[in-house]
């Protein structure tokens, strides 16, 4: 019985350690925003899940497809709580509606902050909407330059 215990045990960190080193691969393998475009969504998601887990947050990917309530990972360091919407939308700008959507979210959640990260631009209202508020906005070269920090932490 023990031994079937250890096997068990065996297996999810087996399983546990294969999605940390695909999460990592993904992430080192991104050299311009071209390759972040190309892309899925659910690889752009993880890539920006695994950046901030390099810079020390507990990430919870929440985002499963569909409708996800806007919130697609959840980020946690200290007591700090900060919901992250990713946008990989290829041509068109994240607008205003999109920045109020996640500010009632923040406040539904009793969340520190909300960081929209789209590997595109962000509308003069969408930026002008979140200025002054626990928003981070970050577009695309933004984006680019936080995967090249924490690239080979």
């Amino acid at each position: 019985m023990a031994w079937a215990s250890l096997l068990l045990g065996g297996l999810i960190a087996g399983k546990s350690w294969s999605r940390r080193r695909a999460r990592g691969l993904l992430l080192e393998r991104q050299r311009d925003l071209d390759d972040i475009r190309a892309m899925s969504w659910q690889d752009f998601e993880r890539l920006v899940g695994e950046c901030f887990r390099r810079y020390g947050y507990r990430v919870v990917e929440t985002g499963q497809g569909g409708a996800d309530g806007g919130v697609d990972l959840l980020l946690r360091r200290g007591s700090e709580k900060v919901l992250v919407q990713c946008k990989q939308w290829r041509k068109s700008s994240v607008g205003a509606p999109v920045v109020r959507e996640m500010l009632g979210l923040l406040t539904h959640h009793a969340a520190d902050r909300v960081k929209i990260v789209s590997c595109g631009s962000f509308t003069r209202d969408a930026v002008a909407f979140a200025k002054g508020k626990p928003i981070d906005l970050l577009g695309g070269d933004d984006l680019l330059a936080l995967v090249r920090q924490v690239q080979g932490r």
